[in-house]
């Protein structure tokens, strides 16, 4: 399924022609991945934070990838990103997930100043099941994942046959043709 949208009214789910039942819904939840990034502040405590916030909203963290240490892309002079990656278990809508991630990053004092700048705590979805939505606030999946290192590999670790509902390629596949050379560390510990 996936959900569309016709000028001036709420998202409306709609039959996808584009997508396949490859990625798996398990019964009684969405599955999801988020991304998890800090670079202000204790980075693992705001990551750690946000796995309880995001429990207590009815989000189920399934498995946690271990921490990345990442460059930053875009906006550079900025401090180095702790990133992670999440699969989540939820019955909530993609709305009211993102929400959910929203309130979690006002929780740990999360500041909207530069684009793509310093940050207590970012969370992009980047999947739901294998749903398309194109709103205004959400886009799902996220646009520009198969185009950060800093998500695809971490991602294709943890998911490696999972199919973008859009490009139609596994995370695996996509990591091999990303031409993101920014510098992605894996560490040792999880969160």
């Amino acid at each position: 399924m996936r959900l569309g949208r016709t000028r001036g009214s709420a998202p409306t789910i709609i039959p996808s022609l584009i997508m396949g039942s490859r990625n798996h819904r398990p019964c009684g939840g969405h599955v999801a991945f988020l991304s998890l990034g800090s670079n202000l502040g204790d980075t693992r405590q705001h990551l750690r934070s946000a796995h309880r916030a995001l429990a207590a909203a009815g989000v189920l963290i399934e498995e946690a990838s271990p921490y990345y240490a990442t460059e930053p892309v875009d906006f550079e002079e900025q401090p180095w990103f702790l990133n992670q990656i999440i699969r989540v278990r939820t019955d909530l809508t993609p709305m009211q997930l993102l929400e959910s991630c929203l309130r979690t990053e006002m929780e740990q004092d999360r500041q909207r100043g530069i684009a793509k700048g310093p940050r207590t705590l970012d969370i992009d979805v980047l999947l739901y099941d294998d749903l398309v939505l194109q709103d205004r606030r959400l886009q799902i999946p996220h646009p520009r994942m198969h185009l950060r290192r800093f998500v695809l590999e971490p991602l294709a670790v943890m998911a490696p046959g999972v199919v973008h509902p859009v490009l139609q390629e596994t995370m695996t596949s996509l990591l091999s043709r990303c031409q993101d050379a920014s510098q992605v560390q894996r560490l040792e510990e999880t969160g």
